[in-house]
């Protein structure tokens, strides 16, 4: 890795499916100083896909469910936080990063329940959190072709992750909240 690791900004863009998290990722990847994934084959050029070290959102119930899942909440408590998994996960998304560039994004929406486990990995952990009203995240995550979920459960897992993470958040050092519909009126700003 060029210069040191701890001088890297590692920003985590996180928030439910549906809510404007890839937008948000590609613009912010695309900013100065700045890298992000791209061309990596999978979906979104998302970091879940991309590691072996904790479960996929897929694999956890997908869209609209996943936050159910006990293994979707991870904290700097959890088993998986290992000397040998930080490594693993770093060396994991490394290759897709400019090592040359000292702030390194990544976008995965899972990230809204895994930011105390990432920042206990990176040291200089950044989390912007993308919050889109939880109706319209329901009925745009019902839309997808493999949804077969009523609108009260997705309304009821956006609830539970939000409600999870407003715990999380008072354990991090850096975290930026915004509304996608603030974001999508004025994204320069």
């Amino acid at each position: 890795t060029s210069g040191r690791f701890s001088d890297v900004k590692h920003v985590f863009v996180c928030g439910l499916p549906r809510s404007g998290t890839s937008l948000l990722g590609r613009n912010v990847a695309r900013l100065e100083g700045c890298t992000g994934f791209k061309n990596t084959g999978v979906l979104e050029d998302e970091g879940q896909f991309l590691q072996d070290v904790y479960r996929s959102d897929h694999e956890m119930g997908g869209a609209g469910s996943f936050g159910f899942h006990p293994d979707a909440h991870l904290t700097e408590a959890s088993s998986r936080l290992t000397p040998q998994n930080a490594e693993r996960l770093r060396r994991c998304w490394e290759p897709y990063w400019d090592l040359g560039k000292s702030i390194r994004i990544e976008k995965t929406p899972g990230n809204l329940l895994m930011t105390r486990f990432l920042q206990a990995i990176f040291p200089n952990a950044y989390f912007i959190v993308m919050k889109r009203h939880p109706v319209a995240v329901s009925m745009a995550t019902q839309k997808w072709k493999d949804s077969v979920r009523s609108l009260d459960h997705l309304f009821q897992h956006w609830l539970h992750c939000h409600q999870l993470f407003e715990e999380d958040k008072k354990y991090l050092n850096h975290v930026y909240e915004l509304r996608y519909e603030e974001y999508v009126n004025d994204s320069k700003r």
